[in-house]
């Protein structure tokens, strides 16, 4: 389990490295198709389920009982997923919850994903999606991370005509919330 998780997270650092240097190049395009937004989410959810087992991290999906059909990318729209859940797993706190709730909005949808965990301060928060960015508190700096994930998230997400926000306090965790439309 040990060495699948760790496979799992090179690739998806490969990933993030050749999707940054793609998008820093503006290179990067998405082919945009109807997708089942619900099942790009439990996918990713999947993807992250042993990570949050082993980081001993209860980890909930809430999807309405019916989604519109969103245009996306489905691969960089999994990437955001999977980015942002890893972050709450990361971040997240020993026996807490991480959540991920779906919900239909005027315009389309909207996905938060929730943590319990060290929670980001207000002068941070502003930040953290620059290139390389990482909080300076200890607790971070004790876990792994390159800094480019949230950039790619936003990126990604603004591409996608969407938008991404943070509300976190510190001790309490961090809810980031996608709107796509």
């Amino acid at each position: 389990d040990a060495i699948v998780r760790e496979c799992e997270r090179l690739s998806r650092l490969v990933d993030n490295v050749l999707d940054f240097s793609a998008i820093e190049r503006g290179v990067k395009k998405y082919t945009l198709r109807a997708e089942d937004l619900g099942e790009i989410i439990v996918r990713s959810a999947e993807a992250c389920r042993s990570a949050a087992d082993a980081a001993s991290l209860k980890l909930a999906v809430s999807l309405p009982d019916e989604l519109p059909v969103v245009w996306v990318d489905r691969e960089a729209i999994g990437q955001v997923m999977t980015n942002l859940l890893s972050n709450a797993i990361k971040y997240g706190s020993d026996g807490k919850l991480v959540e991920v709730v779906c919900r239909v909005t005027v315009d389309g949808a909207e996905v938060s994903v929730t943590d319990h965990g060290i929670g980001i301060g207000p002068d941070d928060q502003a930040k953290i999606f620059e290139h390389f960015y990482r909080v300076q508190s200890s607790e971070v700096r004790r876990r792994r991370g390159t800094g480019i994930g949230l950039t790619i998230v936003r990126y990604i997400v603004e591409a996608h005509g969407g938008t991404i926000a943070v509300q976190s306090a510190i001790g309490e965790g961090s809810t980031f919330t996608v709107t796509l439309p």
